[in-house]
């Protein structure tokens, strides 16, 4: 509830001049803008009665995806990409969170496989949340997540008209460590809306269980990208036919029916698990990474 109104708009202002991560330090100053308010009042409500230490804080971003435009977030764990990429460590937010500022068909789904999990251990369970106006969801930070522009999960629940674009606010919590980025710039936040009132959170955990097995077996299977199978944050600089073939994918059972609610639970049963694999050029499944390569070099 309070959710502030202008935050969408603050959100479709600030990604058409960046659309990089920022950094709000435990203890808060006085919030100057929406997204620093609101980001705040997320941190707060996610870690009630947890010890706070040097280095806490909110990393909040904006997601604003147009119709017309690649609409896909594909699969990813949220971390610390310097650390990931200059020294090969993993550093994660202890929450992640998204909410939806507007109406969309696209869920976030978030699968049961941490970034230190073996890549071929199967996936017995998804959470799939369907954007709501104002909605709000928390999930573990090492947990595999995305809002993939895949039709069957969007034709999974009837949901309301989409509007013209998809506009989410992100905003992951870290306790006792933080990613190397820093806050908005005075430039920023001159295209942001002020402060407001904090917002009340109102829990709801209500969910439909959906068990995906041998008696409601459906479809051919979904197969969902992969961060690294091509292009993801951006809308721009897309070169035609990237991120297409090859690369790390997610496989999984067809969904079955229709979701009675926009919060869903997904239970694979033994044997029809979602799991990790690597697709070939030629389409084809593979183990590992290694064995698509030597699959290339025998050709």
């Amino acid at each position: 509830k309070n959710l502030p109104q202008t935050l969408a708009d603050s959100c479709k202002n600030l990604v058409k001049k960046t659309k990089e991560t920022f950094f709000l330090p435990y203890p808060f100053d006085e919030p100057k803008t929406d997204m620093e308010a609101f980001a705040a009042s997320v941190f707060l409500q996610h870690t009630q009665n947890l010890p706070i230490g040097p280095g806490s804080g909110a990393e909040f971003w904006c997601q604003v995806k147009h119709k017309g435009s690649p609409m896909s977030i594909d699969l990813h764990y949220d971390k610390d990409e310097y650390l990931s990429e200059n020294f090969t460590l993993g550093s994660f937010p202890v929450f992640s969170t998204v909410t939806y500022l507007t109406k969309s068909k696209q869920p976030t789904i978030v699968f049961d496989h941490k970034y230190e999990d073996p890549e071929d251990q199967v996936i017995q369970e998804a959470r799939v949340s369907y954007p709501k106006v104002n909605k709000h969801v928390v999930f573990n930070g090492k947990l595999l997540h995305g809002a993939v522009d895949e039709e069957e999960f969007k034709s999974f629940h009837q949901g309301e008209e989409e509007d013209d674009c998809r506009v989410t606010f992100l905003v992951n919590v870290w306790i006792n460590s933080r990613p190397a980025i820093e806050g908005l710039t005075a430039s920023d936040r001159d295209l942001i809306g002020p402060a407001v009132t904090t917002t009340e959170f109102v829990k709801d955990t209500s969910s439909h269980v959906v068990k995906i097995g041998e008696d409601n077996l459906a479809g051919e299977g979904i197969t969902l990208p992969f961060v690294g199978a091509g292009e993801t944050w951006d809308e721009e600089g897309v070169e035609e036919g990237e991120g297409e073939e090859g690369g790390l994918v997610l496989a999984m059972p067809s969904l079955p029916g229709k979701a009675e609610s926009d919060n869903v639970v997904i239970i694979f049963e033994e044997g029809y698990e979602a799991r990790l694999v690597y697709m070939g050029e030629d389409g084809e499944e593979y183990e590992d990474e290694d064995e698509t390569m030597a699959d290339i070099e025998e050709e």
